[in-house]
């Protein structure tokens, strides 16, 4: 079966939500050194990639890319405010924020109405994650089989859409959050496999001690990218300078060292 690709938005990130900081419009800001100043919204709500440390201050993986971007652009400064995750969307719309940086991956509704970076900053393909034992590569060797999915996250919607594209016959276990209950019901047997990132699969064996791989190849391919308001020169401005700065990253090799600083392996590609 060919390998089927969709865009979809990271769940992990949406499910989870904090007390929202910052208000009012930005307005363009200048600092002294004439830098334009820019807000980035974030939900800080996602180790590694983006939290508060011990001094309350927001960092992880998102957030130090783009300190590393700031440093190449001495036309703008960056200030990080976090907010609820819903709340990201609307204070982008109504230019509280200027840009949001959050795990996000593209979907059909959210490319009409927003601005997406062309460049990504963190491989998010999905693999067939199961026991050592097993030799799952597609998901029409799932037919039959249960698969547990958090809810709200993309796994289920991609193994929804093979159910009724593909006249799939996957059981769907929807699981309203508990990736460990996953990991646990896999180990028993109860679970036949789940979709998972390699960055999770390498996560869970190592929080758990269980030996999951991943298959050979995806089963969807995809990357996570930075978000800005759409018909808005200056916003249009602002992604093509941060893109340039981040292609210039990966060809330093700098984006693939903060991932494995942060995420415990190179995750960029």
């Amino acid at each position: 079966m060919k390998k089927i690709k969709w865009t979809l938005f990271i769940g992990s990130l949406s499910l989870v939500t904090l007390g929202a900081a910052g208000c009012g419009k930005t307005e363009a800001t200048s600092t002294e050194t004439g830098a334009q100043e820019i807000i980035v919204g974030t939900s800080g709500a996602g180790q590694p990639f983006t939290y508060l440390d011990e001094e309350g201050e927001l960092t992880g993986y998102d957030v130090e890319v783009l300190r590393a971007i700031d440093d190449k652009l001495p036309e703008y400064t960056f200030k990080y405010e976090q907010y609820e995750f819903a709340s990201l969307f609307t204070s982008l719309e109504s230019s509280k924020i200027d840009l949001i940086a959050n795990q996000l991956e593209t979907n059909e509704e959210r490319q009409a109405k927003y601005l997406y970076a062309t460049e990504g900053y963190t491989n998010y393909d999905l693999y067939i994650a199961q026991n050592d034992d097993q030799n799952y590569q597609s998901l029409s060797d799932l037919n039959g089989k249960n698969v547990p999915a958090v809810a709200g996250g993309n796994a289920p919607t991609l193994l929804e859409k093979f159910n009724s594209e593909e006249e799939g016959d996957i059981n769907i276990v929807y699981l309203s959050n508990g990736f460990e209950e996953i990991v646990r019901g896999l180990q028993k047997g109860s679970y036949d496999a789940t979709l998972l990132t390699k960055f999770d699969i390498n996560k869970y064996n190592e929080a758990y001690g269980t030996s999951l791989k991943a298959s050979d190849k995806p089963v969807n391919e995809s990357s996570t990218y930075f978000l800005y308001r759409k018909d808005d020169e200056k916003e249009a401005k602002l992604q093509k300078a941060i893109d340039q700065a981040l292609k210039s990253l990966k060809e330093e090799g700098a984006l693939q060292e903060l991932s494995k600083k942060w995420l415990g392996d190179d995750y960029t590609e």
